[in-house]
This record gives structure tokens, C-alpha cells and sequence, in this order.
């Protein structure tokens, strides 16, 4: 009966914690998932929503079978289920394309004030751990799973883990007790896979010199999470007195700390606003290579899905390549929509009569012919334009002509005479998706 009495406050806590406008559950119909999701619905509180999303990897002979068990559970319970099926690809890594595919499926089904409820419980914990220590992980890493996050950087609905600090035990007793069924999945034993290895070798090893060996290790892991919140907030602190925003950093301001408060900086700088990790080897070249190499110098290093890239004294992340680009502006008030500042003005400037109807006005990145204009080149230096940024810069197009280059100059044929309504499009707003 405790290990009852220790599930339904495990989830009592939570329901008095945290209110969404629907809660969904990660249900695969295995024993754990099984058991969150009849807790939730026992303890439900009136007028509370709850929804069930189970993922069709198709790695199993039996998948289909699973989706019916799944369907009847929820039936039974009264519970909306929503049945997503993705296709993985190869053969290789298969776990973390398949964790991969799962978490992008719940944020296409999740509405930004939603949350979405996994089954990890202390076990969980403790694999998670070890893996991350076999890995040479840092603090982050050995602080395994939080009880809540974010579910993506871009994506504001929370994934909660609800029974985070319960054990196995507990979940295996509320099972029995309530004459649960569930599925079992083969793949869970395949000891292809490090998890399984850790999972039925390595701590059931330990388990034996140590007892409670999975309460200890999730213990340190809380530990952990602790450290690596402050951390975080030494980061935060020492990042706000440095110049910076998503798409760069003044790494030149970044050699008055230490180098180990320095990696933690650029750690969180990106993790924060790219949701990217920063590995030793580029942590490496950042000081070896990228921080040393000569002033005139531009060294650059693919990181994720982007690249970084030093310019002058700032460290640049790019998430793209710069593409060229060409859009028909249907009036003047769409250029913010593209990162331009435009003011109105009399006489100085674009003509707003220009995108009046009857002509044709676009934006589009510069031409090579268009760079050699005089002066440019100077006024790019002068302004510590990044070079991959001059190739891509902005102008806008009248009836086919060149009219305005961004913040330098706008030609003749195009700009306002006295008295007359013009554009001033004089400041430029970093532009991550036009220029990279």
C-alpha cells in the first residue's frame, strides 16, 4: 500500500503544481506509461482535459497490435487517443532517431499551452546517468532528466515527468493492485543498445554491492541539477555585462573571464538561444584556433544545424547558409516583416510613391554588379558588415532598377524631391533569415 499511497501523491503533487489547458500523455502501452496514465485519469481533477498520444514507429512486428491494446485502454478510461505514425529511416542510431521523432510528433500535436506527461521514473534516472557519465559528460549531462522543461526551444508547451522520483517497484505494485494490462517490447532486452546494456548488466551489478544503488545515483543527479542551475545563473549574470544577441557575441569582451567561465558563457549563450551543445573538441577550437587566429582573419566551424563564424570581435552563429533571395513587396509597411527599419519622411529618401500601384517593388539581396557601386566596399568596412552578410545585403527594386541600397544610398532616379513623401530605410535590423 505505500508504494500506492507514494504514486497517487506523486501525482497529487503535480496536478496542484501545474494547470494546462490540455494534458497529454506519452502513452507507448508499456507497464510505465500504463501507469501514469491511469493515475492521471483516477486523480483527475473536474474539469481537467486529458488526451493520449501513442507513436507508430513501425520497428516492431507487433506495432499494430500495440496501437489496438492502446486504443481499448483508452476507451476504457475514457480518454482520447491520438495515434501518430513516423518512418525512421536506416539502420543506424535508431534510439535517438526514434526519441528524435517522437518529441517532434508531440510538438505537432501540442498547442502552445499544452503539456505533455512521460513515464521516467527513478530507474530511468539512474540509466540516464550512467550513460551520460560513460559519455564524459559535464554537470549538464550528470543531471540527467528534469522533472519539467520546455518541450523545444521554439515550442512553449511543457513536458513534465511526473514520476521522476518514484521506482520501479512503485509503478510494478500500483500495476498489480489495479490489474493492469500492458505490453511488453522485445527491444527493451536488445543489447544493441548502450541503454539496455546499462539497463540490465551494469545496474543490476551494482545492485548488488549497493542496494540502493538507483535511489543513490538519481540523488547525485539531483545534486547535479542543482550545480547546474547555478551555473546557469553565473552565466546569465556574466553574459549580461557582455555585448551580444542570438546571432553573435563580443568574444573579444569574453577574455576578462577565466577560460572556464568562459565556456560556460558560450554554453549557455547558444544553448539559449539555439538550443545547441557545445562539445570539447569545439569548445577546443574556439581557444586553440578560432580565438588566436589573426585579426584579418575568419575562421569558421559547422556546429549543428548552423556554423559559427568569427568576425572582427564578434563571434557569429549562423543557422543557415545565405541563400539569395528576391520578394514582391505589395506596399512599404511589409519591409519590417523582413528585419528593415523604414521611416517616413519629407524629401529624403525613397519616393513613397513608388509602391503606389501600378509599379513593381522588390526586395532582393545584391547583385555583384551592384557591390562595385563606389564606396560601398568602404562604408560595408566602416559599419563591420560581415562579409557573408555584403553578398546577401538588401536593396530594393522599382520596375526592374535598382533604386535603394539599405542604409547606404538611395539612386538618383528614385529619391524624393522637396516636399514629397519619402521612405527613409537608413538602419538595418539584424535579419537572421535573409542574410544568415
Amino acid at each position: 500500500m505505500e508504494a500506492l499511497a507514494r504514486v497517487y501523491s506523486a501525482i497529487s503533487d503535480f496536478y496542484a503544481q501545474h494547470h494546462c489547458d490540455t494534458l497529454w500523455v506519452a502513452y507507448s502501452g508499456g507497464l510505465d506509461s500504463t501507469v501514469l496514465l491511469d493515475a492521471l485519469v483516477q486523480l483527475r481533477p473536474t474539469h481537467r482535459s486529458i488526451k493520449a498520444i501513442h507513436i507508430h514507429h513501425g520497428l516492431q512486428a507487433h506495432a499494430d497490435e500495440w496501437v489496438e491494446h492502446c486504443q481499448r485502454q483508452c476507451q476504457c478510461l475514457g480518454v482520447e487517443l491520438v495515434v501518430v505514425r513516423v518512418a525512421l529511416k536506416g539502420d543506424s542510431n535508431i534510439e535517438a532517431r526514434a526519441r528524435n521523432a517522437r518529441y517532434q510528433a508531440f510538438a505537432q500535436q501540442l498547442g502552445p499551452h499544452d503539456g505533455i506527461c512521460t513515464a521516467h521514473h527513478q530507474r530511468d534516472q539512474a540509466e540516464t546517468f550512467c550513460l551520460n557519465l560513460l559519455r564524459g559528460a559535464g554537470v549538464n549531462g550528470l543531471a540527467a532528466m528534469p522533472p519539467q522543461r520546455r518541450l523545444n526551444n521554439t515550442h512553449p508547451a511543457w513536458l513534465y515527468r511526473p514520476l521522476l522520483g518514484l521506482t520501479r517497484a512503485d509503478l510494478q505494485a500500483y500495476a498489480a493492485c489495479h490489474q493492469l494490462s500492458w505490453v511488453e517490447d522485445v527491444m527493451n532486452r536488445d543489447m544493441r543498445f548502450q541503454r539496455s546494456v546499462v539497463r540490465h548488466k551494469l545496474l543490476p551489478l551494482m545492485a548488488e554491492i549497493w542496494p540502493q544503488a538507483e535511489t543513490k545515483i538519481a540523488e547525485s543527479a539531483a545534486h547535479l541539477a542543482e550545480a547546474r542551475d547555478l551555473l546557469a545563473q553565473l552565466a546569465q549574470l556574466d553574459l549580461s555585462q557582455i555585448s551580444h544577441n542570438a546571432q553573435r557575441i563580443d568574444w573579444r569582451a569574453l577574455q576578462a573571464l577565466s577560460w572556464s567561465r568562459q565556456k560556460l558563457v558560450l554554453r549557455h549563450w547558444l544553448h539559449h538561444y539555439h538550443g545547441i551543445s557545445l562539445d570539447q573538441a569545439c569548445l577546443n577550437w574556439l581557444k586553440t584556433q578560432c580565438f588566436t587566429a589573426a585579426p584579418d582573419r575568419q575562421p569558421i566551424r559547422r556546429l549543428g544545424h548552423g556554423q559559427l563564424r568569427r568576425y572582427r570581435q564578434f563571434l557569429y552563429f549562423l543557422h543557415n547558409e545565405p541563400a539569395n533571395y528576391r520578394i514582391r513587396l505589395a506596399g512599404h509597411d511589409e519591409l519590417s516583416r523582413y528585419g528593415l527599419q523604414a521611416q517616413l519622411s519629407e524629401g529624403e529618401g525613397l519616393a513613397l510613391a513608388w509602391f503606389e500601384a501600378g509599379h513593381q517593388v522588390y526586395l532582393r539581396n545584391i547583385s555583384a554588379a551592384e557591390r562595385t557601386c563606389a564606396g560601398l566596399k568602404n562604408w560595408f568596412a566602416q559599419q563591420a558588415i560581415p562579409p557573408w552578410q555584403r553578398t546577401f545585403w538588401p536593396v530594393i527594386e522599382v520596375d526592374g532598377e535598382l533604386a535603394l541600397i539599405v542604409g547606404y544610398r538611395v539612386m538618383k532616379n528614385f529619391a524624393a524631391k522637396e516636399g514629397e513623401v519619402a521612405l527613409k530605410v537608413s538602419a538595418f535590423i539584424e535579419a537572421q533569415h535573409l542574410l544568415g
